[in-house]
């Protein structure tokens, strides 16, 4: 605080206090710790967060407070109130509680999703919470530290939905079949929506409390209705696929013959390819519809960034296939993927009305476009403490183009040297320059030399790149080093030890 005071006969007088214009770097990051711990709610050594496809749907670097608060409270409530994901699932034969809560976050500026939680996404009835974190625990974390890529993607499998795979964890296999037949039940009996919904206008003449009591009502519609059922939508969506996967890898034990033949007429490497060119090779319908004002409202879950009409579309038939039982679940594969694509419309119908508000508030207020930097829960500021919203905003705008983690390399990434995945020895490893491959750029045609001990790779290399794949395939320690220090690396012997943080030592 900024205070200016007096002493008026021995008595102190407060003459002015106001909260400093430009809060330091450690304060933010001390601001950032405070509010992580009290919003996960345990030991911050026990946080695993990640960089998923979150990034993409809210936004990548363009995310703002409003909206990954909005989405949060949407999708997984407020840590009491269940949100759309537990809701959904639920309904399907999930168990999912409030352990999920928060699913994504927002520290330092950026938005990272709550691994566990997610991972805690996929327990049916009958598993206990405590069984499945030990899973996550001695099964799921080992893959991601492998492989990155995989993250929060429930379509790459890191996570068990079969009774087939409860089975070699130990878990028991029953809960997940009774979950898998009650998700085919539901596949086979969608009910296809008819009419898109069309766009929402919201009043112009609201006060600010009229604003806010709508803003409260349709977010409480939204976690309710269009996103609950968006949530079940996309859970049987992956599930179908995952369906056609297992089915193929047993057609590969039992019908070897039939199997192959699909491989070479679809040029596909493996099952999991091939599920997906069977299934894409026809086109998945949509909605066609005008590019008119009434349709203008799909986008993503960032609410700041414009929202617009439905991609025209150019629809194909799919290859014919021999083998009916495969061909039947094809089809109603490619219908449940049409009825999670039209599902979405009525969901981002609302998420646009809901902007609109947000608007139409941010105007009413004069705060305008920095309404996004103001959290849902802070909005009441603006009737009650109309300066205190003023200041939440100003004070957001301080992480722009900043990066302040408050948490330990281990936990989430920084711009430090840190290893991204293959480890290093405890003793630590010598490395000359010559002996480490140091990628230049990012390349989808990259081969690492077998003798290589170690990778060094650009600083701006994130989880989700098509590189992780890539360099993982080699299981080699892989460094991400900022681009000051590949000068200083160069034609240089480097000594790498892994202790509370990477450290780089360089041997003339």
């Amino acid at each position: 605080m900024d205070i200016e005071f007096a002493v008026i006969e021995k008595e102190v007088t407060i003459l002015q206090a106001r909260p400093l214009p430009n809060p330091t770097e450690d304060a933010l990051r001390e601001h950032e710790a405070r509010k992580l711990e009290k919003l996960m709610g345990e030991n911050l050594e026990n946080i695993v967060l990640g960089i998923g496809n979150y990034r993409e749907i809210l936004g990548n670097e363009n995310a703002t407070p409003l909206s990954v608060s909005t989405f949060t409270y949407v999708f997984t409530g407020d840590g009491e109130k269940p949100g759309a994901t537990q809701l959904g699932r639920n309904e399907l034969g999930y168990d999912i509680q409030n352990e999920i809560f928060p699913w994504v976050v927002m520290t330092g500026g950026k938005v990272y999703y709550n691994f566990k939680g997610d991972a805690l996404q996929f327990r049916p009835k009958g598993i206990s919470k405590e069984e499945l974190q030990k899973v996550i625990e001695t099964n799921y974390l080992p893959k991601i530290k492998k492989k990155p890529d995989l993250l929060n993607y429930p379509e790459l499998r890191l996570y068990i939905q079969f009774p087939e795979q409860a089975k070699t964890t130990g878990l028991n296999p029953k809960p997940f079949q009774e979950l898998a037949e009650k998700n085919r039940h539901t596949i086979a009996n969608i009910n296809m929506p008819i009419n898109a919904p069309t766009k929402r206008i919201a009043k112009k003449d609201l006060t600010i409390d009229g604003y806010l009591n709508e803003i409260e009502q349709i977010t409480d519609q939204i976690r309710t209705g269009s996103a609950r059922e968006y949530v079940k939508a996309a859970r049987i969506g992956f599930f179908a696929l995952e369906d056609i996967r297992v089915n193929l890898e047993e057609m590969k034990k039992v019908s070897n013959q039939e199997y192959e033949m699909l491989i070479e007429g679809f040029n596909a490497k493996d099952a999991e390819d091939l599920r997906d060119k069977i299934v894409y090779d026809g086109s998945i319908k949509s909605f066609e519809l005008p590019a008119t004002e009434e349709y203008e409202y799909l986008g993503s879950f960032e609410l700041s960034m414009p929202r617009g009409h439905p991609p025209k579309r150019h629809y194909k038939e799919g290859k014919k296939i021999k083998n009916e039982e495969l061909k039947k679940q094809v089809k109603k594969t490619r219908e449940v993927l049409e009825y999670r694509e039209k599902i979405k419309f009525e969901l981002f119908k609302d998420y646009d009305y809901l902007k609109q508000l947000y608007e139409g508030l941010g105007e009413k207020s004069g705060l305008g476009q920095d309404i996004y930097l103001i959290e849902k829960n802070d909005l009441k500021f603006i009737k009650e403490e109309p300066t205190v919203a003023m200041y939440r905003a100003e004070f957001q705008k301080n992480y722009m183009g900043k990066d302040i983690y408050p948490l330990k390399e281990r936990v989430i990434l920084t711009d430090e040297p840190r290893i991204i995945f293959g480890g290093i020895p405890k003793e630590g490893l010598e490395v000359k320059t010559k002996e480490a491959y140091i990628v230049g750029s990012v390349d989808q045609t990259i081969e690492i030399p077998s003798d290589a001990k170690a990778v060094f790779v650009p600083e701006n290399i994130r989880p989700g790149s098509h590189l992780f794949t890539i360099l993982s395939d080699y299981e080699k320690p892989v460094i991400a080093i900022p681009d000051k220090m590949f000068k200083e690396i160069k034609n240089k012997n480097l000594y790498l030890k892994n202790g509370d943080g990477l450290d780089i030592r360089i041997n003339n």
